[in-house]
Order: structure tokens, then sequence, then C-alpha cells
């Protein structure tokens, strides 16, 4: 399925082509109600039913025994031919694998489709003939336009934004009129076009440009520092959008503009209850409260209340969720959606079951944990490694959970649980605190744990390599208080403050390290001094312990550059680091096998020259 990257422009075809391109994607405020109102119309006047859709084939050259079609998998015949008579109901696109490759057919009821390739070229040399042979090749073409698009915004992402927002606009006009030439000469060339079909594009070639343009004035912010709003007319279009038809939940360019959209009103709930003290799960209370209010469709709201506990679930974790789960049951029937999110539920909690947790840090009403796996073989009165995991998700988000499970070095894994933005209503500056406090509380009771105290690793991905840095570097709010306050500070607490509070050893991966760049908290912390006091560049001196930096080239979301400066103001003042670089990496390359093999291969051969693997 084709997806675009972006937002919004006319394909308005030369007038000699008739009123055949009328329903063709307009202008970005013109877009959207004319042509759904069409499309949906034909929806909802074609009746659905189970129909066979031929696709053949033939490979040249063919060295193995079958091939897959989605989750079915026939067997090549000797002369290489292959054959898969699906039902569909209605149009649909299934993955073809053949020899550990897979492309991406379209497929509709009653049509054939016709492949042929060679066996060891299978990607590069496939043709297509039939029915469907021009909308295949169409998409073929979109997907390859697409990719190179990718390449551009990733060059250009921050410039893009950067722009005032006239221009930003008319950047993704021009980009969004690169898809539109060839939808616009597919339609001239196959009037037969199924209805879906041309709804599902509409929705690629108009939500995923919307959503750029919802985030222009927040994206715009952390580039330039400018604050902006976006336009009344910008507005005025970016609020038609239709939150209530169930028919458009299919298409997954418009959930994601829609979670979007929701996200802004959400943030209204949620700034209402975002200091108050000892409350969890807040930004779940905050979106139960809003979509009841705002989508009035009862299977639509059901939906969004599913997708929000279903996220939460993924992205949080079960802990203090009593309440908030007992409300989803009672508000959403639909049984498929109380089922997986009960299966997911109860799999989240067994798991924690299956760890050692013990309580490091009250703070707020909020009881903190760290988990332990033991390794293996471990026997009382040992004194292990440590490898202490403090999760990302960029401050707002993400949970222990992720880490969970056995060292792979016989170390022992610790998977570390702080205070978070959309659950406790936290900054990073308070998030810091708490990993301050952990490894505190750590090394008081590394004897009953375990652990040797002159071999505790930490890593951490995105903010929780950010939170690393600052808890081994810059001054913490607990410190800064006592410096102010001396005289009246309880000997014990002071005695408390000076265990280290530092890793002996750090992995940071894609970590932030400069509190001004692209930064997503700072507009809710009135003096900058205090953002400044907790960027890590800031704080480089001489003694720090060994690190290892690896950072993806073409990381958007902390720019390559940052890892680069900061390795080499570590190294200027005569620190131990290392730097591994990915080439072509995005933010998150822990996600993506090629790119997280070569950090675990890395993070070995470093653990090693340490001494930490023996």
């Amino acid at each position: 399925m084709f997806f675009v990257y972006t937002c919004s422009r006319p394909g308005v075809r030369q007038p000699d082509k008739g009123q055949f391109y009328s329903y063709l994607p307009e202008p970005i405020f013109m877009q959207r109600s004319f042509f759904f109102l069409l499309n949906l119309l034909l929806l909802t006047s074609y009746c659905f039913a189970q129909t066979p859709v031929t696709i053949s084939g033939t490979i040249r050259g063919n060295q193995q025994d079958s091939i897959s079609l989605g989750t079915t998998t026939v067997a090549i015949a000797p002369n290489g031919s292959f054959i898969f008579k699906p039902l569909l109901e209605k149009p649909q696109y299934q993955k073809l694998h053949y020899n550990e490759q897979e492309v991406e057919l379209y497929l509709e009821p009653g049509k054939s489709l016709l492949l042929s390739f060679e066996g060891d070229a299978f990607s590069q040399s496939l043709r297509f003939s039939g029915e469907l042979a021009i909308v295949n090749d169409y998409l073929r073409r979109q997907e390859k336009t697409n990719q190179e698009l990718q390449q551009w915004v990733t060059q250009h992402w921050g410039a893009m934004f950067s722009k005032q927002e006239p221009e930003f606009i008319a950047t993704l006009d021009s980009i969004r009129s690169l898809f539109l030439e060839p939808l616009n000469d597919l339609l001239y060339k196959d009037r037969s076009l199924h209805p879906w079909f041309l709804t599902q594009q509409r929705a690629d070639l108009t939500y995923p440009f919307d959503r750029w343009l919802l985030s222009y004035p927040e994206i715009h912010r952390r580039y330039t520092g400018e604050s902006v709003q976006l336009s009344p007319k910008s507005e005025a279009h970016l609020y038609k959008a239709d939150l209530n038809d169930s028919r458009l939940l299919e298409f997954d360019s418009y959930k994601d503009f829609v979670r979007d959209y929701l996200y802004q009103i959400v943030q209204k709930e949620f700034l209402a209850v975002a200091d108050k003290k000892g409350m969890d799960n807040k930004w779940l209370y905050a979106a139960f409260k809003t979509v009841p209010r705002v989508i009035k469709n009862k299977p639509v709201q059901e939906f969004w209340l599913y997708d929000y506990m279903h996220r939460h679930l993924e992205d949080y974790g079960t802990k203090n969720l009593d309440s908030l789960y007992s409300a989803f049951n009672a508000r959403v029937r639909n049984p498929a959606y109380r089922k997986t999110v009960q299966e997911l539920y109860e799999q989240q909690v067994q798991a924690r079951e299956k760890v050692i947790s013990r309580v490091y840090h009250e703070v707020d009403g909020h009881k903190l944990l760290a988990f332990i796996s033991l390794p293996e073989n471990f026997k009382k009165g040992e004194q292990r490694p440590a490898m202490v995991y403090v999760h990302g998700g960029s401050g707002n988000m993400g949970k222990p959970d992720w880490h969970f499970g056995p060292s792979p070095y016989g170390f022992v894994n610790i998977a570390v649980e702080y205070r978070l933005r959309d659950r406790q209503g936290t900054l990073p500056p308070e998030q810091a605190t708490d990993i301050r406090a952990f490894f505190r509380w750590l090394r008081q009771h590394a004897g009953e744990l375990g652990v040797d105290t002159s071999r505790i690793v930490a890593s951490g991905n995105s903010n929780g390599g950010f939170l690393l840095l600052n808890a081994t570097m810059a001054p913490g709010i607990e410190d800064l208080k006592l410096q102010a306050s001396a005289a009246e500070t309880a000997p014990d607490a002071r005695k408390g403050l000076r265990i280290s509070h530092a890793p002996n050893a750090i992995i940071l991966q894609a970590a932030g390290f400069d509190a001004a760049v692209n930064n997503w908290w700072n507009k809710y912390i009135p003096d900058q001094a205090v953002v400044q006091q907790h960027s890590p560049t800031e704080h480089v001196r001489s003694g720090l312990p060994p690190m290892l930096v690896i950072h993806g080239t073409s990381d958007q979301s902390v720019p390559y550059h940052t890892a680069e400066a900061f390795v080499e103001k570590m190294k200027a003042a005569g620190n131990p680091i290392e730097f591994l670089p990915l080439q072509g990496s995005p933010h998150p390359f822990w996600a993506i096998p090629y790119f997280n093999n070569q950090a675990k291969a890395k993070q070995e051969e470093w653990l090693r020259m340490l001494g930490y693997i023996r």
C-alpha cells in the first residue's frame, strides 16, 4: 500500500480530459469534502461479495520450492509456474514473498494479475500483465517516488519546518504534485478503477499532508524558537475533518491524522491535571474525557477509546491502570476490542510477575520501581556486573518492560521506571532526579542484589541516554536545593546525596546531548537558564566514565551533528569515549535489524575491552 511522506496540492488535468478528473485532490484548502462525498456514496452502493481473484505467474531460473501470498503458500511447478486464487470481498493489498524478498500487490475481486520475473532478481525484474497490471505498475512507480522523497525530506526536514507558513504550504504542495500527476494519468488510462481504491488513494494524498500542516507550529518552534499559530484559513481547513465516519477507519493515513488531531484537544484536558500530585496515567485520563465529548458516533467513539487503551498498554504498561481499565470495559462493548485489550493487559501483568521488582524511590505520591532479572546461573553471594536500562520515549512515554529479560552476558539486568510527562506530568529535569535516586539506591543495595559496584554499566536510548548524561554530569534539582539550604538540611540527607549517582560506564544510543536542539519541553520552563543547566554539552569535564556513543547519521529527532560535537568535546577533555556512526540510520535504529546488529556487536566489543565480559 502506498503511503505519502507529506502534505497538499491540486491535480486538475487539462480541460480536454473532461470532468472525469473532478474528484482529484484540490489545493490544500479545497481538498476534502467533494471527493469523499462522491466516493463514499459509491462505496455504500457497492455490494461486497466473496469473489475469487487470480494471481498467476512464471519464474525464469527458479531455485525455490514455494512462493507465498499473504498467509497462503503454494508449490512452484517444475516449469516455474504458480497460481493463487484467493476469495476477496473487496480490494486489498497483499504481500508476495519469494526467496526472502517481498513485493506488495494490489488485488480486486473478480480480476486477474499475471506476473513474470527472474528467480535471482525478484523485485528488480518483476513485470505485470492482465487486468490489474496498470494499477500495480502505478503503485510501484509511486513507491519509488516515495522512497526518493523520504531521502530528500530527511535531509531538508528542519529547513522545511523553519519556513514561514505560506512558504511551508507551497513546499508541501509542490511535493504532493509529484504524486498527483501519476494518479492523474492512471485515471485517464483506466476508467474502471474501483471506488475503494480511489478513496484509499485520496486518503493517502490528503491526510499525511494535513498531519504535517497540523504539526507545523510545534516543529517550527523547535527549529526556530519562534512561536506561531496556524492561519485561520489553515485551521478552518483542518477542522473540516470528519471524525465520525466509521468507513474511513480502514485507511491508516486517516487514522494517523485523527490521532494527531485528537492530540491537540486531549492536550488541553491534560494540562488541567498535569500538575496534580499523586495522579498517574494523566494522558489516558484526559483522552477518556475528550473522546466521548468530541466523537458522537458510538462505533467510532469505541474505536478511539480502544486505540488509546491499546497504545497505552503498548507504550506505558499496566501500572495503576485498574480504574481506567474498568472504565474502558464499561464504555466499550465491541467484543474484538475488549478481547484484544484483555489479552494484552493480562500478558503484561504476567510479564511483570516474572521479574523481581523493588521500590527504589518515593516522590509526590509515586512509588518508582526497579525491575531486576538475575542471570540463569546466578548463585547467592555472587557479585556480577549490572546492566541498567533507562528506556527512551522523549520523556513523554516509554516503559521499563521493553528491557525485561536475562542478560546475554551473565550480568544482573535492571530496567528502571521513572516519572513521565504523560503519566505523572513531569519534565526531563525531574526525570533526571529519579535516575540519580536510582543509582544511589543501587549502590546502597548492591550486596543484596548481587551487583559489583565497580562494574555498573548503564544503557540509554534517546531520552534515556539524555537522562543518564544528566544523572552523571549535571547538577540535579536535589543538589541545587541542598546547596541553597545547606544549613537547614539534615545530615542524613546530605550523606545520602554524597553517594555516587553515576554508573561506571555508559552506552548512549541515539541519545540527546544538547537541550537547546529540537526540544519539546523547554516551552514549559520559563527560565531558559534552567534548560541549559540540564544540557549535557554544558557539563563536559575531565574524569567522566567511559562512554560508547552510537548514533544514526540520518537521525532527525536528535541531529547527528549534536552527537559529533559531544564526542569531540569529550575527547578534548581527555575522557575515554568510543563513537559508532550508523550510516543512513534514522533515530530508532534498535528497531531496524541491520543497524541494531551493528550496535550490538560494537557494544559487546566495547564491554570486552573494558573487562566487563570475561
